[in-house]
């Protein structure tokens, strides 16, 4: 699993912008997509909505998971699981991960 450290910075004419630290892999830009994605959604708590990311995919990735743990608690039991549960003829690359440590430490907004 991947570990999220999340970051609030204050920045001159904006409310919070999210900064997020993941640990480095292969993968690490598409990781910080699907997080940017949530936040701009309004699913992290803490994390104002604003405009964080031009990704389409990984943010719908990550948002349709979001969504279905708000539905279905038990699929946070591996990300596989919940990549499984979206449907997509893809492997994924750590989206998962991403929206199941938010889930777990209860960072997700239902």
């Amino acid at each position: 699993m991947i570990q999220i450290k999340l970051l609030i910075h204050e920045k001159p004419g904006r409310r919070h912008l999210p900064k997020y630290l993941v640990r480095e892999q292969a993968g690490i830009r598409i990781v910080r997509v699907a997080l940017l994605g949530l936040c701009e959604e309004g699913f992290v708590r803490g994390i104002t909505r604003g405009k964080y990311t031009n990704s389409l995919d990984n943010k719908a990735y990550a948002l349709q998971a979001a969504a279905l743990l708000v539905k279905d608690p038990t699929l946070s039991q591996s990300p596989s699981t919940l990549w499984k549960a979206i449907n997509i003829q893809k492997s994924h690359n750590s989206q998962m991960d991403v929206v199941i440590s938010l889930w777990e430490n209860k960072l997700i907004l239902k």
